[in-house]
């Protein structure tokens, strides 16, 4: 399967990302605890201190009077970094600005926030299934439609009901030679209410008048129709009726429907 170029470009910051972690350089951290340096300053052993401020933190850098490099770290209160008491004891101070973002600082925030974006985007595709309109489809009938002549089904297929199958078998005329009933000022009744516990032949004898009368059919549970949002429902049953208008005759089969009046059961 071809990966989509986005995809390529996200696995190739993700590995400059990392890149720049391991080579980018790295404070060389306390060479010297606090308790050392305090003692050096209180003996007279630090020659010199430069000092700067890191991450809400002060750092103290510079040499002793034997050559000896240290650094450490302190809070910005502590009585330690004063230039008084420096002063002193003899050190020589000295204040370096504030560090600036260098070029692959910049990059690496880039870089991250750029990752942080695609993994958003990534996410959001995979949870709307690779539509990317699917606020459009969010109103949309989710009937499952059988085309004309698809089914199969007869009422030979369905053991017993003979009384619902005589009563269906007038719609199945209907739907077949229409304009005999016009001709009679007959009208195709709008819709037929099947009642029963679940397994007794609802749904096949719905497909059974569908593959009678060779027309579509359009499958759909009532639960559909019932959304958290206001409008949703009534926005899927509008869009269900307008694909059954286009596809006239059909069947509109609405399996469980009690659950529209939320009676479900009872």
């Amino acid at each position: 399967m071809k990966r989509p170029l986005w995809l390529w470009a996200l696995l190739a910051g993700v590995a400059l990302l990392l890149t720049l972690a391991f080579t980018l350089p790295r404070g060389a951290g306390s060479g010297m605890y606090l308790t050392d340096f305090t003692t050096a300053l209180r003996r007279g052993e630090v020659a010199d201190a430069r000092i700067s401020y890191q991450n809400g933190t002060v750092v103290l850098s510079g040499k002793l009077k034997d050559g000896q490099d240290y650094e450490t770290r302190t809070l910005t209160g502590d009585p330690v970094v004063k230039l008084d008491a420096l002063q002193a004891a003899g050190v020589n101070v000295s204040y370096l600005p504030p560090a600036r973002l260098s070029v692959l600082g910049v990059l690496s925030i880039l870089l991250t926030l750029a990752l942080i974006v695609g993994l958003i985007i990534l996410l959001l595709r995979s949870r709307q299934g690779g539509n990317t309109d699917a606020a459009g489809t969010f109103g949309k009938s989710k009937a499952a439609v059988i085309a004309e002549g698809q089914i199969k089904l007869s009422f030979q297929d369905v053991a017993g009901c003979d009384e619902a199958k005589q009563d269906l078998q007038e719609v199945v005329d209907f739907l077949r030679a229409p304009d005999k009933y016009h001709a009679l000022g007959a009208r195709i009744p709008h819709g037929v209410l099947l009642v029963g516990p679940p397994g007794s032949g609802k749904t096949l004898l719905a497909k059974a008048v569908a593959g009678e009368a060779k027309v579509p059919y359009f499958s759909i549970s009532g639960s559909d129709f019932v959304e958290m949002f206001v409008g949703v429902g009534a926005a899927r049953v509008r869009d269900l009726f307008e694909q059954a208008r286009k596809s006239a005759p059909c069947i509109v089969f609405i399996d469980e429907i009690d659950a529209v009046g939320r009676k479900r059961g009872i």
